[in-house]
């Protein structure tokens, strides 16, 4: 059986090819950021923050319509998909969420989205917001592995940035 990259099936499932027929290279490109844009079902959603992230390094298009989907996925309440999206963004530090991830962390009710969200939080060690999420998260969290985890996280956190 012929194999197929990821990026082609999320193109041709957005504008309509044929699977197996690779689509202008033009709309291959804007294919994930389409479908993270404009709301689609929470695989396809995640299909696409994958497709996005396998391009490394993001480009800023990329990263605002990784934004964009990851409002559209919390909203929804779309744990998967918000938690790879949250994956996808800490691929690029310098414009990760730290806000938003930090309100992921304290509040979200799917255990595994807040545990995403502390872990691309501590790549931040020098912010206080995502210090202080961290901490929340180590101390209050419902979840044990979280608790667990977040502790280790604000460990190393405080030696790279006392």
């Amino acid at each position: 059986m012929k194999s197929i990259c990821s990026w082609t099936v999320i193109a041709c499932l957005t504008v309509g090819c044929a699977v197996g027929d690779p689509p202008p290279d033009d709309r291959v490109d804007d294919a994930p950021r389409h479908l993270l844009t404009t709301g689609a079902d929470g695989a396809r959603v995640q299909a696409a923050a994958w497709a996005l992230a396998e391009r490394a390094p993001l480009a800023d298009a990329d990263v605002d319509a990784l934004q964009a989907g990851l409002d559209r996925a919390a909203a929804g309440g779309d744990a998967a998909a918000t938690r790879t999206i949250v994956w996808a963004l800490s691929l690029r530090p310098d414009r990760f969420p730290i806000a938003q991830a930090a309100g992921l962390a304290a509040s979200h009710p799917d255990a595994r989205v807040r545990r995403s969200c502390v872990r691309g939080l501590a790549a931040h060690p020098a912010d206080p917001a995502a210090r202080a999420a961290v901490t929340q998260v180590a101390t209050a969290d419902l979840d044990v592995h979280n608790r667990r985890e977040a502790a280790v996280l604000l460990r190393l956190m405080r030696q790279v940035s006392p």
